[in-house]
């Protein structure tokens, strides 16, 4: 059994308040871990949802353009959304309210505005500018 002395009760007191003031350090690193994780983890999904709208948007672009090679007067061409404002995406209820904007931008193959490598002239070149925010936490 342990046997204090009347001098050494005090030292007990500080051994506790030295465990308590790590053990307080400790959650706090840990709480500053796990709150920088989850804005990391809001930002990614935020980046991956953007991606999706624009891979929704170019293919949207693909079909104005194949409905308009089938149906003439319909669906877009290759000059009707220029760069740099180019056509915004009509309706988006369905995505999230973090995608502000989506606007595609479509250009010959032989103009600035086709990213590289370059295509065949007379190809169209389809980009999409995405606008999108960090949800808030």
């Amino acid at each position: 059994m342990l046997d204090f002395k009347l001098k050494d009760r005090g030292v007990v007191l500080f051994i506790v308040l030295g465990t308590i003031f790590v053990a307080v350090i400790l959650a706090n690193v840990a709480l500053n871990i796990m709150v920088s994780q989850s804005r990391f983890t809001r930002h990614k999904v935020s980046r991956i949802q953007a991606e999706y709208a624009a891979w929704a948007a170019i293919n949207y672009a693909n079909e104005m353009l194949r409905l308009r090679t089938t149906n003439p007067g319909l669906g877009w061409a290759a000059g009707d959304c220029p760069a740099p404002g180019g056509c915004p995406l009509p309706d988006l209820p369905s995505f999230p309210p973090t995608i502000l904007s989506v606007n595609i931008i479509l250009a010959l193959s032989n103009t600035p505005n086709c990213p590289s490598p370059p295509a065949p002239l007379g190809v169209t070149c389809i980009s999409a500018r995405i606008l999108y925010a960090n949800p808030t936490p």
